[in-house]
Parts: structure tokens; C-alpha cells; sequence
């Protein structure tokens, strides 16, 4: 509804106060009769512009409240399932349906056994829905290839995981810039983005420590330099405080709500309510079903 404080400002912005008419005002019928003709097609113009207003006010304010709607579509699930051929068959994801659209930050929350874990590894084309469908970046995934769910994945997929996967015999930089090596980037354009990446996680000066030198902390802070340096589109994290301290945890929760601000797309499953609070929307899964979904 528009705001009638809104329209009458509007209304006095287009129309003539009212002039006091009486006798004792000086007011001549005879000689002002003219102007007052005049003032009624005036008026009526007046009033029709505030309509053709009103009117564009409205289609702005639905316009708006649609705007979301709007946000290209990053992750679409529609019916998704998920079984394991384990006896008479063991299903752990039941029927979902979701949409995260491009730069949100979502967490799934659940506990052990809920089936969130494999949600993501779905979202991260790591494995395949027994039914139903699933879209990245609007585009059906569901039937392609090994090798083409492989090449879409190394390009735009980052991954961070619980255990944080960092190979001891290579500097923080070198484990940074590996997944560019496996795609034939030159060692030179390499180590600048790792470099670039590493600055992003505030851990640049640790570029030619190894993992054994590091904190919890700061592996967790390289893994998650590493899933970044594809550039990807979504960043997917697997409990990423999960092998953390509580301090540590907050502090690694600091670098994705940076990374959220700066436009990254991510996913991050959690068990913890404590970690959910901190997260924009949160999606609750129960025996692989959604059972709630909410805006904190």
C-alpha cells in the first residue's frame, strides 16, 4: 500500500493551497471568476499525474520485492535422491529440492548420519543423484560424463574439507598452486595467484612454511587459499572448524563471511548451531529429507 504521508506530499508539491475566499480577504467574485475556470482543468491534470505516480510506485515496489527472484541460480536440486546399493538398498538423501542463488552463503545444518555430507559431494559433482536433477550455474549436469563433470568441477568447484588434505613435503605456496599445475598453468602466473590467495587469507607470510610449521588454523586458511585459486564460482566446506578449537573456528568463520562480502558463492555443512548463527541462511536436513529452512 502507498504510504498516504507519501501522496499528500506529492499532492502539495502539484497543487495550489487553498485560497480563503470570504469577503473579508479582499475576494472579488466578479473580477476572479476567470482564474477559478482556469484551475479546474489545472487540478484534474495535477490529479492525473499523481495517479500515473502512484502507479509507477507500485510496479517499483513489486519489481523490488521480485528482485530476487532475479539472482541467476547457482545450485538447483529438483527431486534429488540419493541411494547406496548396501542390502535392500540404503538411501540417505530423500527427495530435495533447493536453489542457491550466485554470491549466497548458505549452511546446511544436520547431524551425523544426515545425509548433508553427501548432499554436497552431489553439489560438487563428486557424485551423481539415483534420481532427479540437478543444474550449476543453469545448466543440467545430471547426464554428463565422468570426464566433463571432472573438467566443470576443476574449474569451478573449490573445495574445503575437515581434514585440511595438505601434502608435507610442499611449501604452503606449492600446496596453493597445485591444482593450476594439474591444468598446465606456467609456474610464474602460478605462484603470483597463489601468492594473490594466500594475501586474501591473510597468510602470505607464511608462503614458504610447511603444513608441520603451521597452526590448525593456518592449514585450514591454505586449504581454503587453495580451493579459491581456480577462481571458482562455489566454494563448498565439508566442516571446516570441525578439527578446530573454538577460537580458531571463529577466526576461520571470519575468512569466509570476508570471502561471502567479496562476492564468493559458498556452501558450508555444519552440525554445530553455533557455527549455523553465523551463516545468512541456514537449510536444516533430517534423515537426507529438508525439514527447515530460515534467514538469520
Amino acid at each position: 500500500m502507498i504510504d498516504s504521508t507519501f501522496v499528500g506530499n506529492f499532492v502539495g508539491n502539484f497543487v495550489e493551497p487553498a485560497r480563503d475566499t470570504s469577503p473579508a480577504a479582499g475576494f472579488d467574485e466578479g473580477t476572479d471568476e476567470g482564474s477559478r475556470t482556469q484551475t479546474k482543468p489545472c487540478l484534474q491534470l495535477k490529479l492525473t499525474q499523481i495517479s500515473n505516480l502512484k502507479s509507477q510506485i507500485s510496479n517499483l515496489k513489486s519489481q523490488i520485492s521480485n528482485f530476487k527472484f532475479q539472482i541467476p541460480t547457482m545450485i538447483r536440486l529438483r527431486n534429488v535422491s540419493k541411494t547406496f546399493a548396501i542390502g535392500d538398498g540404503l538411501t540417505v538423501v530423500r527427495d530435495v529440492n533447493l536453489d542457491i542463488a550466485r554470491t549466497e552463503y548458505v549452511g546446511i545444518l544436520g547431524a551425523s548420519g544426515s545425509g548433508k555430507s553427501t548432499l554436497l559431494y552431489m553439489m560438487g559433482l563428486l557424485d551423481r543423484p539415483s534420481s532427479g536433477t540437478l543444474h550449476f550455474a543453469g545448466r543440467d549436469v545430471t547426464t554428463l560424463s565422468d570426464d566433463a563433470l571432472a573438467e566443470l568441477r576443476g574449474r569451478s568447484i573449490g573445495f574445503v574439507f575437515q581434514a585440511f588434505h595438505l601434502i608435507g613435503q610442499l611449501s604452503v605456496l606449492e600446496n596453493v598452486e597445485l591444482p593450476l599445475f594439474y591444468q598446465h598453468v606456467l609456474g610464474r602466473k602460478r605462484r603470483a595467484r597463489a601468492m594473490d590467495c594466500l594475501e586474501r587469507v591473510h597468510l602470505a607470510n607464511r608462503a614458504d612454511h610447511l603444513p608441520a610449521q603451521l597452526s590448525g588454523g593456518e592449514c585450514q586458511r591454505t586449504a581454503i587459499a587453495r580451493a579459491l585459486i581456480t577462481e571458482p564460482a562455489l566454494i563448498l566446506a565439508d566442516e571446516p572448524t570441525g578439527n578446530l578449537d573454538s577460537q580458531t573456528g571463529r577466526s576461520i568463520l571470519c575468512t569466509f563471511e570476508e570471502l561471502h562480502a567479496q562476492g564468493t558463492t559458498l556452501v558450508l555443512i555444519t552440525h554445530d548451531p553455533a557455527v549455523a548463527e553465523r551463516i545468512p541462511r541456514i537449510v536444516r536436513i533430517a534423515d537426507g529429507a529438508i525439514v527447515e529452512e530460515t534467514n538469520t
